[in-house]
Formats: C-alpha cells, sequence, structure tokens
C-alpha cells in the first residue's frame, strides 16, 4: 500500500493549505508548524540559516525527562526555545479516520529525548540517537467532520546543553 501525503510541514514550507476547490467535499487539512525562534544563542547559526537547511534547532534548557505530566511549563520551554508546534486543522474527515504523524528529527546532541503531548494530553517520550537523524511516528485517532489537531514536541534532557533539528512533519490520513 502506498501512502499519500494528507499535509506536510516543515521549516521551508509551514503554513501548507490542502484545499483544492475542484473537489470541495473531499478531506483536507491546513495547518502550521512553529518553533519560538528557534536556537540561535552563542552559535553562528540563523534563524534564515536554519529554515533554508529546512531545519530549526531547539535546545539549551531542555525540559526535565520524569517531566511526563506538566506542560503547564510548555509556554515556558517554547520561551526557553524548547518546544516546537504543530497545529492541524482537519476539514470533511471520513468516520473512523486516523492520522499517521511523521516527524523528522535531525541529529541531536547531549541525550536528547523528545516528549509528545497532543493538547495538553502527554503521549509518550521518544529517545532521539545523539547524531543520527531520526523519524518518529505517531498514530492518532481523528474525529469525523471538522476538528483541529496540537501536537507540541517539547525536548528533554538531564543536560542542559542538549539540542535537536526539528525537519518538520509529514501527516497521512488512513
Amino acid at each position: 500500500m502506498t501512502l499519500t501525503p494528507f499535509i506536510e510541514l516543515s521549516p521551508t514550507a509551514p503554513n501548507p493549505n490542502g484545499y483544492n476547490p475542484s473537489t470541495p467535499d473531499d478531506p483536507w487539512a491546513y495547518g502550521t508548524h512553529w518553533t519560538f525562534g528557534g536556537f540561535t544563542s552563542g552559535w553562528s547559526l540563523s534563524i534564515d540559516s536554519q529554515a533554508s537547511a529546512n531545519e530549526i534547532i531547539i535546545g539549551y534548557d531542555p525540559g526535565d525527562p520524569a517531566d511526563e505530566n506538566d506542560l503547564t511549563s510548555i509556554v515556558a520551554d517554547i520561551y526557553r526555545r524548547c518546544a516546537a508546534g504543530t497545529n492541524l486543522a482537519l476539514r470533511n474527515i471520513p468516520e473512523a479516520s486516523q492520522l499517521l504523524l511523521v516527524y523528522g528529527f535531525g541529529a541531536g546532541t547531549g541525550d536528547p529525548s523528545i516528549q509528545f503531548f497532543v493538547g495538553s494530553d502527554f503521549v509518550r517520550t521518544e529517545p532521539i540517537r545523539d547524531n543520527v537523524n531520526e523519524t518518529v511516528a505517531l498514530l492518532l485517532d481523528v474525529p469525523a467532520g471538522d476538528s483541529t489537531l496540537t501536537v507540541y514536541t517539547r525536548l528533554a534532557s538531564p543536560n542542559y546543553w542538549a539540542r535537536v533539528g526539528v525537519q518538520g512533519v509529514t501527516a497521512y490520513l488512513l
């Protein structure tokens, strides 16, 4: 079975719109993929150079790996440049649908892991190997009709200087 991307979000294409006016009743989505500035402090990497490389680096003062239940600090994590968000508006979704989200992460450093939250609910923690590009998938049930979905990815590590590149997310409607 070949999967066709439902919507793709990346630093070079952060706000795609999948609406096709010739088929207005078909399922479609639009969304944003964002960070609060990325990791630039103390490095020669500018946000422009990161985005043109299609990767935004998050890091510097990551969250505690044991803190899997506290999303109240997500605003602090965003301002600390340790989180990224994916917002999706889903339209005309059929009954019993699922969304497969496939995230790309660039080579991390400092024993990083990524914590996934859907809305404010913790989903899981996924380790990211140092100096290895990683792909991580989430499979989510989605309601029929029209809905919105927010997924936060938060960097967690015992090392203050940990960082990882966020390359984007591809969503598949199943």
